[in-house]
């Protein structure tokens, strides 16, 4: 379910990265997206931020506004996630 919620997330970055600059939700984006270049930023775009950093492994992507492939960002957030999963399995269990 975390995977799935975070694929929302990123599949609406997708649309306000291609939205209108005239238009206020791109207006609130772009303030939003300022916001989120600070360090522990709790807004939204500061958790896309730490999305992206999750799937891609740096912040090309949210420093450069770009575009997000929805597939390989989802293989790549199942992947961490079940590699997440089995380490505190392993840690329950000692």
């Amino acid at each position: 379910m975390i995977n799935k919620e975070k694929i929302c997330i990123l599949r609406l970055w997708n649309r306000l990265y291609v939205m209108d600059n005239s238009r206020t939700c791109k207006i609130i984006f772009n303030s939003d997206h300022v916001l989120g270049t600070k360090p522990n930023a709790i807004n939204w775009c500061g958790k896309v931020k730490n999305i992206l950093e999750t799937t891609t492994g740096d912040n090309s992507h949210y420093a450069n506004k770009m575009e997000v492939n929805i597939k390989d960002s989802g293989e790549l957030l199942d992947t961490f996630y079940s590699e997440e999963w089995k380490i505190d399995v392993i840690k329950k269990q000692s």
